[in-house]
């Protein structure tokens, strides 16, 4: 039997954009949750600085959300001991058990000679 540990977690995440377009190029800055850039460099700053300067060649698409899903598996532990990760469908422990991913044991029934 497959005790239980940790149960299963699955965090929602946002990551924002701010975007810019032009003609033939499109711009894209990350950004908080209020569309204020966070710069990882300074190269990134200036080009911010340069849409934000020629709005007849850039137009400010505004903030974008993307949503993310952040699953973490449950863990078990097994009877003899060890602790796995119940992340796959089907999951052997070394000492030769099988698991579903609910935590169920699969008894396998030995090979006919």
């Amino acid at each position: 039997m497959l005790t239980i540990v940790r149960s299963a977690e699955t965090k929602i995440e946002y990551a924002y954009r701010r975007i810019f377009r032009a003609e033939y190029e499109c711009c894209g800055f990350i950004c908080d949750e209020n569309g204020n850039p966070l710069f990882r460099g300074k190269y990134e700053e200036l080009r911010f600085n340069e849409c934000m300067q020629k709005p007849d060649k850039y137009k400010d698409c505004g903030r974008v959300r993307r949503e993310y899903t952040n699953i973490t598996p449950a863990l078990g532990r097994c009877e003899c001991g060890r602790t796995l990760r119940l992340d796959r469908f089907t999951i052997r422990c070394r000492c030769g058990r099988y698991y579903r991913s609910t935590g169920e044991e699969i008894i396998r029934e030995a090979k006919r000679q």
